[in-house]
């Protein structure tokens, strides 16, 4: 048989074992809410006992609360609104990935050093250093969108870029106002530089 025909085949059966999976746990799951509790404490012979008072997540209604600070490190806690906590949640989640495509880049480049001999492992060696390369720009390039639309100045309660109500108009006043300031000194810097360049 030919390999086109015996890797279609095994696409076609992750494609079909995906399907099953994911259609036995929808299934599963409305029947686990169904009757959780019916026969579960003579399953283990009264060692686990189960209460009629079973919430599923699917018909959960409440409000849900913070938790509270107390015995947690600092670190973990210092997230007081979610928009800073997706942007934590997002800037670990890409700088784990900036430190896999190093080390990707990395173990190509011992590749690509110990089969000078080999074309084909210089070639893949190399394809992986292209793509490592790419992937750090598109890692660096979701970084800056991240934060610049999750510390962006929202509008006052109506909203706005990031929809900030909790940022009062004072703060959106100042980073204004910082924003000026840094763009006046990049225009004295560039009128020096272009005066200095003028006269030599």
């Amino acid at each position: 048989m030919s390999t086109k025909f015996i890797q279609s085949i095994k696409s076609i059966f992750r494609l079909k074992t995906l399907v099953l999976i994911l259609s036995l746990v929808l299934v599963s799951s409305q029947i686990a809410s169904a009757d959780f509790c019916s026969g579960l404490s003579g399953e283990f012979g009264g060692f686990i006992e189960c209460s009629e008072e079973f919430t599923s997540f699917s018909k959960f209604q409440g409000g849900l609360e913070a938790p509270s600070a107390d015995g947690y490190d600092a670190t973990l806690t210092q997230a007081t609104d979610a928009r800073t906590f997706v942007k934590n949640i997002a800037n670990f989640a890409l700088g784990f990935l900036g430190l896999a495509a190093v080390l990707i880049i990395i173990y190509s480049g011992f590749l690509y050093v110990t089969s000078a001999v080999n074309s084909d492992a210089t070639e893949t060696a190399k394809n992986n250093i292209k793509y490592s390369v790419i992937g750090i720009f598109i890692i660096l390039g979701s970084f800056a969108f991240v934060n610049t639309i999750l510390t962006a100045p929202g509008g006052g309660a109506a909203g706005g870029a990031g929809g900030g109500a909790g940022q009062s108009d004072s703060t959106n006043a100042q980073q204004l106002a910082n924003y000026n300031t840094a763009a006046n000194e990049i225009k004295v810097m560039t009128r020096d530089l272009i005066k200095a360049y003028e006269r030599a």
